[in-house]
């Protein structure tokens, strides 16, 4: 197995797993330390893990759409890139105590849909300071960062 050098410096790499942001893992090198790029979760070719027992036509029909189409921009599937899908998307989170429910359910582009990770996770993990515990709707504790 090759090992990979750094684009900067060109000191060995090592993966570090990064659970505060959208993505699943880092490329870092160990001499300067620096970014080199964002390493995606494992899994079997072709499948995507399923959140939802619902249907893209379900969730449309639901919020009185014609047909599935992005909630944030609007496009419909014919309107996508050619790398972009439709997905569904749980509103309030189901690890936040978010119901698998069509009421709790919206539909986002991959684009729209990282737009809204990066989001959440940034300006809540990034920009709000030490974490404290939050009550949700539900009654259960989460840990959040919010700034004093």
């Amino acid at each position: 197995m090759k090992k990979e050098k750094c684009k900067y410096c060109g000191g060995p790499l090592i993966f570090r797993l990064r659970p505060d942001t959208v993505h699943y893992g880092e490329m870092v090198c160990i001499k300067c330390g620096r970014h080199n790029y964002w390493v995606s979760a494992p899994r079997e070719e072709n499948t995507r893990r399923r959140t939802s027992k619902f249907s893209l036509e379900q969730v449309a029909k639901f919020h009185g759409m014609d047909k599935p189409r992005c909630f944030f921009c609007l496009r419909t599937k014919d309107q996508l890139g050619e790398h972009e899908t439709l997905t569904i998307d749980h509103i309030i989170e189901l690890q936040l105590g978010g119901k698998d429910s069509l009421e709790n359910l919206q539909i986002l582009c991959t684009a729209c849909h990282k737009l809204k990770n990066w989001s959440r996770l940034y300006l809540n993990w990034h920009f709000n300071g030490k974490e404290v515990n939050m009550v949700n709707e539900g009654g259960s504790k989460q840990n959040e960062r919010r700034k004093s």
